[in-house]
């Protein structure tokens, strides 16, 4: 069969997209929730996440979490610990001691290469407010 030079392009285009997105669907992004959304300074807030240690690649126990306020300075929060590095999902609390803002927090873990690629480092990001 030949296609016009006009319409190979397109079709080469619809292949390309068709594999990218079956690849999103398969590795789905992971999630980052605070409960509540909004707390005191000090006091505890629960933790979730799902999606996390990206199926056999080997990935850290460690969940790093980082608060960015709205001047960009960081500040670190307690870590997530995992009981086991193939573990998906979380729910711990943790001590909020920061001031009074709004935060945008940056969850991350690190992964080992698959054979022959490069290492990786999945993220999530959820809003927090301390009051």
């Amino acid at each position: 069969m030949h296609l016009p030079r006009t319409i190979l392009p397109v079709v080469l285009a619809a292949a390309l997209v068709v594999p990218a997105t079956a690849l999103a669907q398969s590795n789905p992004q992971p999630t980052l929730k605070f409960s509540p959304a909004t707390v005191k300074g000090g006091s505890k807030v629960t933790v979730t996440g799902k999606r996390w240690s990206m199926g056999e690649i080997d990935c850290d126990k460690t969940i790093t979490l980082s608060a960015t306020d709205a001047s960009g300075q960081a500040t670190s929060l307690p870590t997530i610990k995992l009981k086991k590095a193939s573990q998906t999902k979380f729910s711990q609390r943790i001590a909020v001691k920061l001031p009074t803002g709004s935060y945008t927090v940056t969850a991350s873990q690190d992964c080992d290469a698959e054979e022959g690629g490069d290492a990786v480092t999945s993220t999530a990001q959820a809003q927090l407010t301390v009051r």
